[in-house]
């Protein structure tokens, strides 16, 4: 039987139009032939923005497979925009050029030397599990979706975030503004207390631009399993007016 392989992407940056799309079907009867809603008949598209893209496949016996590829993220227009995580991950994505995943959580963490006792608001939060076989030295990294801030005066992020654990870990936020260069707005080391942290960053360096942000966490290279950080409710709004 025809079935779908792997799917390859590349994701784009939030104004640029640089992804790609790589099919590799198996099974079934050669040749495989690929038919996009745009009439494009490759296996492979690239030079791509941000959205889903549609394709089907065929192979000799005349079987099909239709699938939709969502690449890059959603622009938010909106704000303030507010996420706490209640409904999962949502438009925010795994980074593809890490070492482990985020988690979603709620509770408490496995290792009591380190993380949340549960979320700072209502009940739901994500955290970097860096017990085994995370190694020291190992990255996690979540992406935002696109923010347009053209709009928005004096924007600022508002970030609840838990550190409790080894004070060689970290937890890092970046910001780009589009043109793949990644600039650090803060950052944190472990902490050895057991509270919600709140920071509020101004962004003036990226105002009027479509901005993507980044969260970094770092496990430590002395007690790696202490390194749990964590991020709970992450607003972007107006600030203040100078």
């Amino acid at each position: 039987a025809l079935y779908l392989d792997s799917i390859v992407t590349v994701h784009p940056n939030c104004s640029d139009s640089i992804g790609e799309i790589r099919i590799y079907p198996g099974g079934g009867l050669l040749p495989y032939t690929y038919l996009w809603t745009d009439g494009d008949t490759n296996s492979q598209k690239a030079g791509l923005p941000a959205g889903t893209y549609s394709v089907q496949i065929s192979d000799g016996y005349g079987q099909l497979i239709d699938t939709n590829i969502t690449i890059g993220s959603i622009t938010v227009t909106n704000f303030n925009y507010t996420y706490d995580w209640e409904s999962g991950f949502e438009l925010w994505r795994q980074s593809q050029n890490d070492d482990f995943d985020w988690r979603l959580n709620t509770g408490g963490t496995p290792s009591n030397i380190t993380g949340p006792l549960g979320a700072s608001t209502n009940n739901f939060y994500i955290y970097t599990e860096t017990s085994n076989p995370v190694s020291g030295g190992d990255q996690a990294t979540i992406l935002s979706p696109c923010f347009d801030l053209s709009n928005l005066p004096a924007p600022k992020i508002d970030i609840e975030n838990h550190t409790y654990g080894d004070n060689l870990a970290s937890l890092i936020l970046e910001v780009d503004s589009g043109n793949g260069v990644w600039y650090t707005l803060g950052a944190r080391t472990g902490s050895s207390v057991q509270d919600w942290n709140q920071d509020t960053l101004p962004l003036f360096y990226v105002k009027d631009k479509i901005v993507q942000f980044r969260f970094t966490s770092t496990a430590s290279t002395d007690t790696t399993y202490a390194s749990d950080m964590a991020l709970d409710e992450i607003t972007v709004e107006k600030g203040e007016l100078l």
